[in-house]
């Protein structure tokens, strides 16, 4: 699984995007509803907790793999 974020500039919000090994894209949300986007996908809490420290840790314009979710 690989996580991008995208720094918003003006109106147009912080976006985050989730792709998975091929890079096809699973889910493109906003930054502010990340609580949101893991309750609606069912992530269980402990990989619901990595995720969050995952996504918070990768800065803005780089792709990071995640591994262990």
């Amino acid at each position: 699984m690989y996580i991008l974020k995208n720094k918003g500039k003006g109106k147009i919000a912080d976006h985050i995007q989730v792709r998975d090994a091929d890079f096809a894209l699973i889910a493109y949300f906003n930054a502010c509803d990340l609580q949101d986007y893991l309750s609606r996908t069912g992530f269980h809490h402990k990989s619901c907790s990595m995720l969050q420290d995952a996504i918070s840790a990768v800065p803005y314009g780089k792709i990071v793999e995640i591994h262990n979710l």
